[in-house]
């Protein structure tokens, strides 16, 4: 195992190295996980946007971003990891699916398919037809418990 003394990790002596490392540990713990917890969310995703699937392209300090730590702000549980854009297009949108799904239906009518594909855009609403809870007036009828009266 290497020590921190090893030349080849100069970069750990490095003080500005030392303070994003911290920082990015305190941001991190404020969602509740560790730098071991988003590594493994970020190897789930195949280091990718949870919603477009594309990488992360942004930059700052000469960097690329690292993917944002995406939350419910009402619970403060994390959901997934995001790419800047749509990270800050879900906080325009302030959470609420309905007005997405219905900013997606106006593209829809208004621009076609805006270089998604018919499959692509078939699997999207099937995903979301899944997560859609059904409510009882939809004929979901309660039953009591086998067994047990």
């Amino acid at each position: 195992m290497e020590t921190v003394d090893n030349p080849r990790r100069s970069w750990y002596r490095d003080p500005l190295w030392r303070r994003r490392g911290k920082a990015r540990t305190k941001a991190l713990a404020e969602y509740g996980i560790s730098v071991d917890d988003y590594e493994r969310r970020f190897r789930l995703q195949q280091a990718v946007c949870a919603i477009c699937r594309r990488p992360e392209t942004r930059r700052a300090g000469g960097q690329t971003s690292r993917l944002a730590v995406d939350h419910d702000h009402a619970h403060g549980r994390v959901r997934g990891l995001l790419c800047y854009a749509c990270n800050t297009g879900l906080g325009q949108f302030r959470d609420r699916p309905a007005s997405l799904i219905r900013a997606a239906a106006y593209l829809l009518r208004s621009s076609g398919l805006g270089g998604d594909t018919p499959e692509s855009i078939t699997d999207a609403a099937a995903s979301l037809t899944s997560l859609v809870p059904v409510s009882p007036s939809q004929g979901v009828e309660k039953t009591a418990p086998r067994g047990r009266i």
